[in-house]
Formats: C-alpha cells, structure tokens, sequence
C-alpha cells in the first residue's frame, strides 16, 4: 500500500494506552475481546471517528512487518487507515498489509490498492450449536498431530489442495492444533476441519473442507457442529498446572485431559529440578517446566520447603511468558502449595 499524505481537515486518531482501553471502547465486540487472552501481540491501537478503532500487530504473512486492524463504519474506517499511514508522522512503511470492514476498500484513495485482496468472514459463539445430522460419523484424526508427515496427514494436505484453495491451516503449522474428520464407507476421508490456536486458549476453527463429490450432504456442518461442541466442552474456565509431588495426581491430570480429546500440551506438569527428572523425560508430550528450588532451605528441609520457596520467588518475581500457554498465577500458603492459573478461554 502506498502511503499519500494525510488530509488535514479531520483531528488525528488518538493513541490508546493498550489492549484494556481498546475492549472498553468496543465490549460487546467479540472479536475485539479476543486481543484480551495475549495483549503482548497488540503493539499499539487508536480511537477514531465515530467509534472506528485500528490495531497494529505483527504480520503473519509479512514477517517483519505489520499488519493493522480496522473496524467501525466503512467511511471511518478507512479515513483511519489513511491517517495511520501517513507517511509524515503515522506507520508509514511498517505496514505491509491490512484488514478492514467488507465494502471498505472500494473507498480507499486512489493512491492505494489491496493487491491481492481476500474476503473473509469471523464468527464467534460461546454456545454449543444444534447437534448436526452425520455428526456420529465424526472422529478425531489425532494421528494428525502425533505424525504431521504420516499418511493420514498426507490425506488431510490432498484434500485441502485438492477441493478448497484457500484453507487456512495444514499439518504440521503450529497454530493447527488438532484434526477431525469424516470417512465414507470405503473409509476414504471426505470431511475435515481443524481446531487452531495462534493465542493459546483462544481457539479457532479453520480449513473446513468437503471432498467435492459429497457436497450437500451437510458434512461440512457435521465437523463443524461436532467440532465447536467439543471445544466448548474441553476445557473449564481456568487452565491448571499439576505439580510433580504425587504421581497418582498427575496421571489423573493427564487422563482427564486426554479423555475431553485435548492435547497433552494443553496442561503443565512443573518438576523440582532433580527430584522430578524422570518424570519430565517420561512425559515428552505434555510441556513440563523443570523450576529449581530457592537456596534458602531452613533445617530438616525437604520437597515441601523447595516447592514453598519456589513459588514464593515466582510470586515475588513475576510471571513468566510461554510460548504456547499464558502466565500462570502462583498464590502460596505456608502449609501448602496452591497453584492456579489465569488463562481464561475466550469463546
């Protein structure tokens, strides 16, 4: 996109301080609320004329660059975008690409162009659907996720390439999570969808495809219906974390996860530095954080007292950043441990 000169006889966007101020302007925007669950992706964010706001994130497609939101009326909307990108004092050429309102770019100054330009639609709920006819046919493809370049995997790329151009996901990216699908009686794979993530616990359907043959036999509404009700159902509404001290704790822990269809990665096992190795080299599918033990031990001190002075420090020093989990919140009594997570699933 070019960049032209700002226009001079409208006010300049005003800068939000952050992803808060931003969902306060737009609370029953859901796709707005959504920036909630990684406010860290948002580099910055304006307010502009009637209620039209925009973000800048990092481009998915662009590396290197940025990618801005708009929202708002479509005259607005796109007033803002000039104004972002004014080359005198807005982003000017840290943007390489943009989203805007459907019907929007057909108002964009001349000097601009959306080459090449994709139409696409979000949804959003936070209620199971009406349960879909063929959705007893559903599986999970899990060996998907366990073996990207096995042969399942391989139907799941054929068929996207094969009868839906543009899908969003394939396996083996890191945002595609898990696969279901649907196979005919000569068990040939003929329906899939996907669960994606690039916000841990923020979960997305993509790459909803029918083998072109058996469309209208209402396939595509089968994964979809079965796949939403499961992600609706997988997790409850705060995210654990299982300490190492009891190992019947923790396979319970990862049955219970297994049994909803979730990932294994979707819990976190934390082990005592050399108390809790062998259950970290055992458990290579779910994320296992190794902590290590505060020095001040007090006489007679055992696990418990490394575990008390662990989480204390992790309460003292912040939270830490994952890559695939948000920041847990550690809360630490003198007679026990207590972990418990702030990660809440935004559907």
């Amino acid at each position: 996109m070019p960049p032209t000169a700002a226009r001079d006889d409208q006010p300049r966007p005003r800068r939000l301080t952050g992803v808060d101020e931003l969902s306060s302007l737009a609370p029953d925007d859901p796709y707005v609320q959504q920036l909630k669950s990684d406010p860290a992706r948002v580099d910055q964010a304006w307010a502009g004329a009637d209620g039209s706001l925009a973000w800048l994130v990092d481009s998915r497609r662009h590396p290197g660059s940025g990618h801005v939101v708009v929202i708002g009326p479509e005259p607005a909307a796109v007033d803002l975008l000039v104004d972002l990108l004014d080359p005198l004092d807005g982003l000017g050429d840290r943007v390489s690409s943009a989203s805007l309102p459907q019907g929007a770019p057909r108002l964009l100054p001349a000097a601009y162009g959306m080459d090449p330009a994709n139409d696409w639609e979000w949804f959003a709920t936070s209620a199971p659907p009406p349960v879909q006819d063929g959705e007893d046919r559903v599986r999970w493809l899990a060996e998907v996720a366990t073996d990207p370049d096995g042969a399942t995997a391989r139907e799941v790329v054929e068929l996207l390439h094969t009868h839906s151009g543009r899908h969003d996901a394939e396996p083996g990216q890191e945002h595609a999570r898990r696969w279901c699908g649907v196979r005919d009686g000569a068990g040939r794979l003929v329906a899939i969808a996907a669960h994606t993530e690039f916000t841990a616990g923020v979960p997305f359907l993509a790459s909803v495809a029918t083998v072109s043959d058996v469309r209208g036999q209402g396939l595509g509404s089968a994964v979809t219906g079965w796949l939403t009700r499961r992600l609706l159902e997988a997790r409850p509404t705060v995210r654990v974390a299982i300490a190492s001290h009891n190992l019947r704790s923790v396979a319970h822990a990862i049955a219970a996860n297994r049994a909803t269809g979730a990932p294994d990665d979707d819990i976190e096992l934390q082990v005592l530095r050399g108390l809790g190795d062998d259950l970290g080299h055992a458990q290579r599918q779910a994320r296992v954080q190794p902590c290590q033990g505060l020095a001040e031990l007090r006489p007679h001190g055992g696990p418990a007292q490394l575990e008390h002075g662990l989480v204390a420090k992790r309460v003292h020093g912040a939270a830490r950043r994952r890559s695939r989990s948000s920041p847990p919140l550690y809360s630490w009594r003198k007679d026990s441990l207590a972990v418990f997570s702030s990660s809440r699933r935004t559907r």
